[in-house]
């Protein structure tokens, strides 16, 4: 008489097999650029004149995610400058850190590349941040602050701010850069 698997083990087997697969799942997910269209109003988009922006939210004491995505972002643009010869491409760091002055994001920003414009949140700020780009303010009380990493692509079309696609922080700078580049093409 053969041993077959009992029913507890057959249980155990599948979810040990989806313990398995969802991280793994997960991980393939973030590689892929969401894509999106949705109208946007947010108050660091508001005085921009150009046709679109990558913008970051993090803060100037991170010592993680921020560094490397603005390092991206610099070789992105750099790269895209070198390409494209249109005046249409701004970066903006977003400092989620509220009420951080603005001279201190600035400088932030610009440290990555003089072109980069820093934007310092405002308490009033908080609802459209979090509803339109999952990002979370903190304030200076606060020490230890995780955040998403997420790089946001905004078109403006027709007078009217589109989040268009949301990258990873992880994203490599070269798909970026065709990305960005493939629009003018």
């Amino acid at each position: 008489m053969k041993n077959r698997p009992s029913k507890f083990e057959k249980t155990k087997v599948l979810g040990l097999t989806y313990i398995a697969i969802i991280p793994a799942l997960a991980f393939l997910l973030s590689l892929i650029p969401l894509r999106t269209n949705a109208a946007v109003e947010l108050p660091f988009l508001s005085n921009i004149q150009a046709e679109r922006v990558l913008a970051f939210g993090g803060f100037p004491d991170c010592s993680t995610a921020c560094p490397l995505s603005l390092s991206t972002l610099q070789q992105t643009y750099i790269h895209y400058k070198e390409h494209i010869d249109k005046d249409d491409l701004r970066v903006v760091f977003v400092n989620i850190k509220l009420d951080t002055p603005p001279e201190i994001t600035r400088k932030y920003a610009q440290s990555f590349h003089q072109e980069f414009k820093g934007y310092s949140t405002k308490s009033t700020d908080t609802s459209s941040l979090y509803k339109t780009l999952s990002l979370k303010t903190f304030s200076h009380k606060q020490d230890d602050f995780s955040h998403t990493g997420l790089i946001y692509l905004f078109e403006n079309v027709n007078q009217q701010w589109r989040m268009t696609r949301v990258f990873d922080s992880n994203v490599d700078q070269e798909k970026l850069l065709n990305h960005l580049v493939k629009k003018h093409t």
